[in-house]
């Protein structure tokens, strides 16, 4: 096994482990704050989303430990009737809720999101992934982070000595997409891909 190629796999491998210890801290709702700035009130300009439905994500108790369905339930039907179609594990609180007959997600948004106890609710938005690589045009100057061999200073770099940063996004990619599944290939699922 060469150098380079045993390099690429330290790499990839160290990518991971932080996403896996990102989501771990996620878990443990060390990050659980609503981001600030952010009107949750009104749906993004030009914005894709499943009518009917919104992702609301339920603060925890007092006593910091997540509320059980039955308690989501109950906020729901005080809410006008909304129901539960998925709870998430991966982001703490996290619910695809059904929206009622005749409740827009619109109106929806305004009564979720001045509700005690719900950090927010946002429309179940349709995302789209363009590319692995960032549109920065100063991408091709970053070598350690995909180096194609690129002259930067006078200085022929060394083609694939990098740390395959656009090869990890792309296996990041592929396991964000596979831990949700499209409502073209089951119409039970929560989130549109």
């Amino acid at each position: 096994m060469n150098k380079t190629w045993s390099y690429k796999w330290v790499n990839i491998i160290i990518v991971m482990v932080s996403i896996f210890f990102w989501v771990q801290i996620t878990k443990a709702g060390e990050i659980s704050s609503v981001p600030e700035g952010h009107d949750f009130t009104v749906v993004a300009a030009d914005a894709v989303y499943k009518p009917g439905e919104l992702l609301v994500r339920f603060a925890p108790k007092v006593d910091g430990k997540q509320r059980s369905r039955a308690e989501k339930n109950q906020m729901l039907t005080s809410l006008g009737g909304a129901t539960i179609k998925r709870n998430f594990t991966i982001v703490p609180g996290l619910t695809l809720v059904k929206l009622p007959t005749g409740l827009t997600v619109k109106d929806a948004l305004k009564t979720f999101n001045r509700t005690d106890g719900i950090f927010y609710a946002e429309p179940n938005y349709k995302i789209y992934f363009d590319s692995t690589f960032p549109d920065d045009p100063n991408f091709s100057e970053q070598w350690g982070l995909h180096n194609t061999g690129q002259n930067l200073c006078l200085i022929t770099g060394t083609s694939d000595a990098d740390i395959d940063a656009p090869e990890a996004w792309d296996i990041a990619r592929t396991l964000m997409m596979s831990s949700w599944r499209s409502p073209i290939q089951e119409s039970t699922s929560g989130i549109l891909i």
